[in-house]
């Protein structure tokens, strides 16, 4: 047994969407600070210019350096990939993302300032149960990131990799409102 590190360059060729699924928690900070204002019967527009605010925030996945791609999308990303090609258990087994990727674009790297750039927000109709609701998330039109992953050598090789990387880039796509939204190419930049 066998593992060896390998990087991957992803480049943008849709935008991408984030949609932390830290709103779903009802414990959340933001979510019970979205709780707050859409609980109220009568919303002024600033309550809902508050409101498309804290869902913005809620919605990124940060560290202490700005916008990333957590690991643990990064396997979900590679795992839907292999299941393309009944790999899904070889990739669960051996292969993980052992780092978050820093997100690259052209921008501010700070929550607030992103949010006060409209080029970084998203808003749009979405379903939720029978109505349509507003929604507002963060959107990175040209972006990159280095993703390292962790290969066992003796259940997977890097090529096959490779193809996992080409149908995740092109077929399955990151984060949210996918495949249309997410879409990547993906040069592997080490590893034989």
């Amino acid at each position: 047994m066998a593992w060896q590190t390998v990087r991957y360059k992803w480049t943008s060729s849709a935008p991408l969407i984030l949609h932390n699924g830290q709103l779903a928690d009802p414990m959340c900070k933001w979510t019970k600070s979205l709780k707050k204002i859409s609980g109220k019967r009568n919303k002024t527009d600033a309550d809902h210019e508050e409101m498309a605010r804290l869902e913005f925030m809620g919605s990124l996945y940060l560290n202490a350096e700005g916008p990333i791609l957590p690991a643990d999308v990064v396997d979900g990303i590679v795992q839907t990939a292999a299941k393309k090609t009944r790999e899904g258990m070889t990739a669960k087994s051996g292969c993980f993302c052992s780092e978050h990727a820093r997100l690259e674009y052209a921008g501010p790297r700070e929550a607030n300032a992103l949010w006060e750039d409209d080029n970084f927000r998203l808003a749009s109709m979405v379903r939720v149960q029978q109505a349509h609701v507003v929604r507002t998330r963060p959107i990175f039109r040209d972006w990159s990131a280095i993703v390292t992953l962790n290969i066992e050598d003796t259940l997977v090789d890097v090529e096959t990799v490779d193809g996992w990387m080409r149908v995740a880039g092109t077929q399955i796509g990151a984060c949210d409102w996918r495949p249309k939204y997410g879409r990547f190419t993906a040069e592997r930049l080490n590893g034989k």
